[in-house]
């Protein structure tokens, strides 16, 4: 018993990670894409 329910919060806290890791990831590109979008419109703004 001791042993299950020491495994299970490990378990549950690797999800967790892994959500957080997944969420951080998603933050990044939506970062990356909002600042390709801004150079982008720096770039087309300097062009004309």
């Amino acid at each position: 018993m001791v042993t299950t329910n020491k495994g299970e919060p490990l378990i549950l806290r690797g999800q967790r990670q892994r959500h957080i890791l997944v969420a951080k990831r998603r933050l990044l590109i939506i970062v990356l894409l909002d600042m390709a979008y801004s150079i982008s419109k720096v770039s087309l703004f300097a062009l004309m």
